[in-house]
């Protein structure tokens, strides 16, 4: 338990296209704007008339970050025109800007196969759903070598070597997942998910038509906290996916640490120039098949500081945006300023937070004018992506010469001097597949859960899909945007999934030596990383790969 007191699966290969940040597309299209604004105060906290000033600019408070100095504002209709601008005037408050959205670095790569294993319906979770033993992808296959990779074998689990595990598997500890709800009955992640909550709603001016999320009829006008995405299952799986009998086909590489489920980020439409960039005709079936995911930036800072009170050791965000570079007042102060409160905040309280580097091929060096949050943040540790050193990429990056036997950087992750990161797997081509009788061929994909969508409800339809409002009654989506939607297992690729595997190793580390603050950890995760491509620190790897191993040993 942890010691921190809590505070109130033919292997065709769908290729994502790496669309332009959804953030000004939704919200251009709609026309509108998210009629929120984050407000930074001077004062390390907020100042106790804080709601006072909000009110003569004319606004009201929709959120607090008490903690921190931030909230969260909404200007009143007759206001809106001078809202920011009066907020801006007010001395006590240095940068107010509109909320934006925030996305997950989309996945370079999705693999859909028969493997799936699609019930039409599952409630109660099948189990078990497939004639293979639990853990049978890490003690029986290739498919989880990114896990071995960055050490975290051992312990008396067939399918590696000695590692990590051999000392602990992250018992005591917890891992918070900021990102698109979990599978709440995943056999690789129930037994260890504790925690639960959405922070997330719909509104059709930020996010656009239909709504693609089975919304929580128990607590409007949040969204249920079960992924019916995907990428949440599939990230929290690699960080702690449970081992052992009655579990699933997989193991985490924190196989004992608790989940936090904070759901950031819900089911955005695809918009009509997406469809159009697709080749696809523009209908509201199509709108939620193509969909991707996106949140709010308060949403996500709210996420942080409650995973935080939850009593995270860990904080997990495969999510990211660039933001104009730290304009005095605005134009990117506001949510820099805000972020790295918040991170500062809950490092300083406990927990210690990975951030994706992105997926845009980007040397972040040369962006001059943007700035990326939350991975750019001094108090986050960015993650860059690596390949299988099995399998040599078919196009590996002209940036890094690669030979085979070696760990290539991934072709679409982002990198840079300034990260002062880590590298870590996140997978490339080739995208070897898996047979419902268990045959599996080598992979440079992630294997990892997915989303099945809501319990008791079937895939949608095309027929009669609706253009407003939710899916259909009894129908939900789950599984990225492929055909098949209610999915148990899946292969992707992108450095959303470096960043839950260093968090795994984190986990770790931690759950040797409780007494280590944030920072202790943050230190050892980079000393003990493993130093591939060129010799010290670089630009493609930063401190180099994780090495669960070696950080387990350091820790001690």
């Amino acid at each position: 338990m942890n010691t921190r007191k809590r505070r109130s699966l033919s292997a065709a290969v769908v290729v994502i296209t790496l669309l332009a940040s959804s953030q000004s597309t939704a919200q251009r299209e709609s026309g509108t704007e998210s009629q929120r604004v984050i407000v930074v105060f001077r004062a390390a906290t907020l100042p106790s008339d804080a709601d006072e000033r909000v009110s003569r600019a004319g606004g009201t408070v929709i959120a607090r970050l008490g903690e921190v100095g931030v909230l969260v504002a909404a200007p009143l209709p007759e206001a809106r025109s001078n809202f920011l601008g009066r907020l801006r005037a007010d001395a006590a408050i240095v940068a107010a800007e509109d909320d934006q959205l925030i996305d997950f670095p989309r996945p370079a790569a999705v693999g859909i196969e028969p493997f799936t294993i699609e019930p039409d319906t599952h409630s109660p979770h099948p189990s078990p759903f497939v004639p293979l033993p639990a853990d049978y992808f890490y003690t029986s296959t290739s498919q989880q070598w990114a896990v071995k990779r960055v050490g975290a074998q051992g312990g008396g689990i067939a399918g590696g070597g000695a590692g990590a595990w051999d000392v602990t598997k992250g018992a005591g500890t917890s891992i918070a997942i900021l990102d698109t709800g979990v599978n709440t009955l995943h056999p690789d992640i129930a037994p260890n998910l504790v925690f639960n909550a959405a922070l997330t709603s719909d509104n059709p001016a930020i996010f656009g038509t239909p709504n693609c999320e089975v919304p929580d009829p128990a607590n409007p006008p949040f969204d249920l906290p079960i992924d019916q995405m995907g990428h949440g299952s599939w990230t929290s799986s690699l960080a702690a996916a449970a081992a052992g009998p009655g579990t699933g086909l997989l193991i985490g590489v924190a196989p004992q640490a608790q989940i936090l489920n904070v759901k950031v980020l819900r089911n955005r439409p695809a918009t009509a120039a997406e469809l159009k960039m697709l080749g696809v005709p523009d209908t509201p079936f199509n709108r939620c098949l193509f969909r991707t995911a996106s949140g709010l930036v308060s949403w996500v800072l709210q996420g942080i500081l409650l995973a935080n009170a939850q009593g995270a050791d860990v904080i997990s965000m495969s999510l990211g945006a660039g933001i104009p570079r730290n304009i005095q007042g605005g134009g990117g102060a506001a949510i820099w300023s805000a972020f790295n409160r918040v991170l500062n905040f809950v490092t300083s309280n406990g927990s210690v937070v990975v951030a994706a580097a992105g997926n845009a091929a980007t040397d972040l060096d040369r962006a001059k004018s943007i700035v990326a949050v939350p991975a750019d943040s001094p108090g986050a540790i960015a993650v860059t992506a690596t390949t299988n050193p099995a399998l040599l990429p078919p196009t590996p990056p002209e940036r890094q010469p690669c030979a085979p036997g070696e760990d290539c950087l991934a072709y679409y992750s982002n990198y840079g001097t300034s990260l002062h990161g880590v590298a870590a797997p996140g997978g490339d081509f080739p995208a070897g597949g898996c047979t419902v009788d268990g045959v599996c061929l080598p992979t440079g994909f992630l294997r990892g859960a997915c989303g099945a969508g809501v319990p008791g409800t079937i895939a949608p339809s095309s027929a009669g899909y609706p253009a407003t409002g939710p899916p259909p009654v009894g129908t939900s989506w789950g599984c990225f945007n492929s055909a098949t939607q209610h999915a148990w297992y899946i292969q992707a690729t992108g450095t959303s999934a470096s960043t839950p595997l260093a968090g795994g190793v984190l986990a770790l580390i931690k759950s040797v030596n409780p007494t280590l603050s944030p920072r202790q950890m943050t230190r050892i995760l980079q000393q003990t990383a493993e130093d591939i491509g060129k010799v010290g620190y670089d630009e493609l790897f930063n401190f180099g790969l994780v090495n669960a191993t070696a950080a387990v040993t350091a820790a001690r």
